[in-house]
């Protein structure tokens, strides 16, 4: 595909600083879901059933709220921690640095979570 062709993230059309926080994030995506995503996204319980979102939807988020960017805000710690091979977040081979796109976007979509009960609580729509 040719680059200029190429569909742009969030980020790029938008620029980092419309995304510059987890809020704005999670208000952003509960804008662009329906009542179906919504009530699905409400009824995970347990880290295992949101983990299972890392890779389809936690890549979506990372990728198009760009925090793979090195000067996004929520995750510019790591790429600094990066920079000078600071390893004491990692365990067993992970990185569990909190400021990880991984961990960033993982808090997002616990976030989003929590808003999707409280939206649907708010209009009768949950149980």
């Amino acid at each position: 595909m040719n680059e200029d062709h190429a569909p742009k993230m969030l980020w790029e059309v938008h620029g980092l600083e419309a995304f510059s926080t987890k809020d704005k994030i999670v208000r952003h995506l509960v804008n662009q879901l329906g009542t179906t995503d919504l009530e699905f996204l409400a009824d995970l319980d347990g880290s295992d059933t949101i983990y299972s979102l890392h890779h389809g939807f936690g890549t979506s988020v990372r990728n198009n709220y760009g925090l793979w960017n090195k000067d996004h805000p929520l995750t510019k710690v790591w790429f600094q921690a990066e920079e000078v091979d600071d390893r004491s977040h990692i365990v067993d081979g992970c990185d569990h640095h909190p400021a990880h796109p991984d961990a960033v976007s993982m808090d997002i979509i616990k976030e989003l979570c929590v808003q999707a009960k409280k939206i649907l609580a708010s209009t009768g729509e949950s149980e």
